[in-house]
């Protein structure tokens, strides 16, 4: 568990981080900066726009966070206690009040959620646009009403704009059945769900105009044609390398992707990556094994119409996790609720059970409750373990009492045997406001460019290898390692 604001140190966190500071400046996008060679810095935009690649419904939650607070991580604590909200109340399309209050409270102590509350990249924004997916369309294969029509169509927009792939796979299956047992009533769901989604189009489009020039070009793709060789999907071919102006860039997109795209080219890969798959499954929709029981009580289910389409939903989302050459733990966020629903209806079942008579349900409902309980406080309860490789503006500042007031421009260099996951160069929307600029050192004349339209700055070189060192730039003199 982390203590106090956790200070960001993955690339997508900084890329998330530059969008909740361009909307909380109210703005969508920001123009692309003469210098930006020197800000070159993976997942995110320097051209057309300078901007994030990722979809905005992150960035959105951390802007909440940093307009109300001026943390941004605020708004990951919130989108987080929202998503819990968001599960209750899908769950009351499913249980009974008191099922679904536990299952708002397991939502509340499960880990993976947890930890998506302590970091930007997030998790949480996704979990809601599944909950209310799940939600609207249990209650709409009972019963059609305008309501739940509107906020079905709010957990696609909130999916479309987190986790679009895995949003879409998920939402398919779950759309036919709707088609297949409402077909009567089609027309309501088609008019009260199409209109906020068809205002939705509009709005995902001008984003995407503002930002990339064309409104059917997300950002997404604007950056993968600019930098990326792999595709994200294993069975696509690779495309032409791209020229790469910093090391940062071309270890990113040339060597550490290419592993990942390779994963499935032997048979010894493809059962290392099914093995992390599968792990990535456990440690993210059940977390302990003690919730296993309850899942196989709900498989017994499956006779039961709504159970078995978020079976087939499920399947499909898991195969859909070996078609991509990546696959974290926030990728799974939009079936976090699925997954929940699940165990919930499970251990509901699991609680009438008997045997001979007896009422072995109570007990076993009982155990897998203190079993959870007791095992997510106690990982709730653990220290957040940080890679003392990686790195982060904040503390490498504070090593040099000369950046703790005024203002600065760094040029940054690293050693042959730096690891470019741990990166310095990120920044946010706002250039001329930022106390400290961090920018790739690129030679001397390069450099003095740079420098000369920073005249009310310190101008520093700092190199990272073995330590850190920082030293002035002087125009004019060599600008390589101190």
């Amino acid at each position: 568990m982390h203590r106090g604001v956790p200070q960001p140190l993955i690339h997508d966190e900084f890329s998330y981080l530059l969008a909740a500071d361009t909307f909380a400046h109210g703005r969508i996008t920001n123009p692309s900066p003469p210098y930006w060679v020197h800000l070159e810095t993976p997942q995110q935009l320097m051209r057309p726009t300078y901007m994030s690649k990722y979809p905005p419904g992150q960035g959105l939650a951390l802007a909440l966070g940093q307009v109300l607070t001026g943390k941004p991580i605020v708004g990951a604590w919130l989108s987080t206690a929202a998503a819990v909200a968001a599960i209750y109340w899908m769950l009351l399309g499913f249980v009974s009040g008191p099922w679904a209050l536990l299952g708002g409270l397991l939502a509340a102590l499960q880990p993976q959620l947890v930890d998506w509350s302590q970091v930007y990249w997030g998790g949480s924004v996704a979990v809601i646009g599944g909950a209310l997916l799940i939600g609207s369309w249990g209650r709409l294969m009972l019963t059609i009403s305008t309501a739940a029509c509107i906020i079905l169509a709010m957990g696609l927009i909130v999916l479309a704009n987190t986790r679009p792939f895995e949003g879409l796979v998920l939402s398919v299956p779950l759309i036919i059945s709707l088609v297949l047992y409402q077909r009567k009533k089609w027309r309501t769901i088609v008019v009260a769900a199409g209109v906020p989604l068809l205002l939705a189009t509009i709005a995902m489009g001008y984003y995407n105009f503002r930002i990339t020039g064309r409104t059917f070009r997300i950002p997404y793709l604007e950056y993968a044609s600019q930098y990326e060789i792999y595709p994200k999907f294993w069975l696509m071919p690779p495309r032409t390398a791209p020229v790469y102006r910093n090391g940062a860039m071309e270890f990113i997109h040339r060597y550490f992707e290419k592993n990942a795209f390779a994963g499935f080219s032997t048979m010894s890969g493809a059962l290392e990556q099914s093995k992390y798959r599968f792990n990535v499954l456990f440690t993210t929709l059940a977390s302990q094994a003690v919730l296993l029981l309850p899942l196989v009580a709900a498989i017994l289910m499956r006779k039961e119409l709504r159970v078995r389409w978020i079976f087939i939903a499920g399947a499909l989302f898991v195969a859909a996790l070996w078609t991509e050459i990546f696959v974290f733990n926030h990728y799974l966020a939009p079936l976090l609720p699925a997954a929940i629903v699940l165990i919930l209806i499970g251990w509901r079942n699991m609680h009438g059970w008997s045997w001979r008579g007896r009422p072995i349900g109570r007990g076993l409902a009982l155990a897998v409750a203190v079993g959870f309980f007791t095992g997510a406080v106690m990982a709730v309860a653990q220290p957040k373990f940080r890679d003392p490789d990686m790195l982060d503006q904040q503390s490498t500042a504070a090593l040099f009492p000369q950046l703790n007031q005024g203002r600065h421009v760094i040029f940054v260099s690293y050693s042959e045997m730096h690891s470019y996951h741990a990166e310095l160069v990120h920044n946010l929307s706002d250039l001329q406001a930022s106390r400290i600029l961090w920018m790739r050192d690129r030679g001397d004349e390069s450099n003095r460019e740079v420098a000369a339209l920073f005249s009310d700055r310190q101008i520093w070189l700092m190199h990272v290898g073995g330590k850190i060192e920082l030293k002035p730039f002087q125009q004019g003199k060599d600008g390589g390692k101190p």
